[in-house]
């Protein structure tokens, strides 16, 4: 249940981040916005269409030149809601990603 959950919540803030991606970027082209904020038009488009993962160095990245602040980017006061404990939403959905120890075979 808990993979469920975390799915469910890595796939809303991809689409969060997506929409708010887009309202900032605006009329510029996906190179110049890219540009503007440090990282690679190939990694912004895959941003836009929902196909990578933002971590939180590049959430704070993004941050950084937009002036925005994490809770901008992923969403409003919902996002912190179904947050149980007092870290960031990025860093909940970080602590329950798989580690690459656990598909190892004995």
């Amino acid at each position: 249940m808990d993979q469920i959950r975390w799915i469910n919540r890595s796939m809303e803030l991809r689409r969060r981040l997506k929409r708010k991606l887009k309202t900032l970027m605006g009329n510029q082209t996906q190179q110049i916005f890219a540009r503007k904020i440090g990282i690679g038009q190939g990694s912004l488009n895959r941003l836009l269409k929902g196909n990578q993962d933002a971590g939180i160095d590049l959430i704070e990245q993004i941050c950084k030149y937009t002036g925005s602040t994490v809770e901008d980017l992923l969403g409003g006061p919902e996002v912190l809601e179904t947050n149980t404990s007092n870290t960031d939403p990025i860093s909940e959905v970080d602590a329950g990603l798989p580690r690459l120890n656990e598909f190892s075979n004995p």
